[in-house]
């Protein structure tokens, strides 16, 4: 908590918390772009804060492709969704649910280095709708416009 959610929230019209990132481009081992519950904990832990009526929640629309050696990050981007999914596919990954996360994870063997991706799509996109529709916010936000697929529209 390194604002001050509070007074920011008297002097702002809304607050967008980013509730992506949980694992960057910096992290030392590989995971979600932004878990289910830890974006439900976000939300709820920003709700001390700000009013639900001035809180725009802030939504992935794209994909950290992970590559890890002995559990160790040797490479990590950013992608689209629909990059992810045809290099899932062009890889012929093993696609399991994580209920922990609430994601579908694509994972797949690149000679020794272990390949990793949690999957954003139009469902994850629903589920944190649903996140804001559940605690009345104001809204949500992406980022960025142009790495989603058309569906997450529909």
């Amino acid at each position: 908590m390194c604002y001050d959610r509070d007074r920011l929230a008297q002097s702002s019209d809304y607050i967008m918390i980013m509730a992506y990132d949980q694992y960057y481009a910096g992290s030392k081992t590989a995971g979600p772009v932004a878990a289910i519950n830890w974006t439900e904990d976000t939300i709820k832990l920003t709700l001390k804060e700000v009013s639900a009526d001035r809180l725009i929640l802030g939504v992935p629309f794209y994909v950290r492709y992970w590559e890890s050696k002995n559990n160790t990050v040797t490479s990590t981007k950013a992608i689209s969704m629909q990059a992810a999914q045809t290099l899932a596919d062009n890889n012929n990954a093993t696609v399991t649910y994580s209920i922990a996360d609430g994601l579908y994870i694509a994972s797949w063997q690149k000679n020794s280095t272990e390949c990793k991706m949690w999957l954003e799509n139009s469902q994850s996109i629903d589920k944190r709708k649903n996140l804001a529709r559940k605690y009345g916010l104001a809204g949500t936000a992406a980022w960025r416009l142009g790495l989603e697929t058309g569906d997450v529209w529909q």
